[in-house]
């Protein structure tokens, strides 16, 4: 839910002049997830972070299922918002397990997607950040 300043339509007139501009959007694109997930197709640098998207009810709202997050598991970086949380950070990752999603799906957005970002960011080959 975009406002005059932040949002998809926002976004995407960004990406659209500047297609291979890193970024991280917060929250899987909060209430216009379903669009930024879109741009994952088109936008080779872009990540998503999973901050308050898999709490416990009563907070819902990402209904992705396990295919689009088996689809994009590159592309997903583990959120957890620190220092501003409103529940335990165990609670997301919990329920992130409690998915069933593949062992590589949990390496990748808990670990592997991390390093490559800071990796690609920094210019660095693989295994000289560890």
């Amino acid at each position: 839910m975009g406002n005059k300043y932040v949002g998809l339509e926002h976004f995407m007139k960004v990406v659209k002049k500047f297609p291979e501009l890193p970024a991280t959007v917060a929250h899987l694109g909060a209430h216009e997830y379903a669009g930024f997930i879109e741009l994952l197709d088109w936008c080779p640098r872009l990540y998503l972070d999973t901050a308050f998207c898999f709490m416990s009810p009563p907070y819902t709202g990402y209904n992705l299922g396990s295919d689009y997050l088996e689809k994009y598991k590159s592309r997903i970086l583990y959120g957890s918002d620190y220092p501003n949380l409103i529940m335990p950070w165990e609670d997301e990752i919990e329920n992130l397990l409690k998915m069933n999603l593949s062992q590589e799906f949990y390496d990748k957005i808990f670990y592997d997607n991390g390093m490559a970002l800071i990796r690609s960011l920094a210019g660095k080959k693989e295994g000289l950040i560890n």
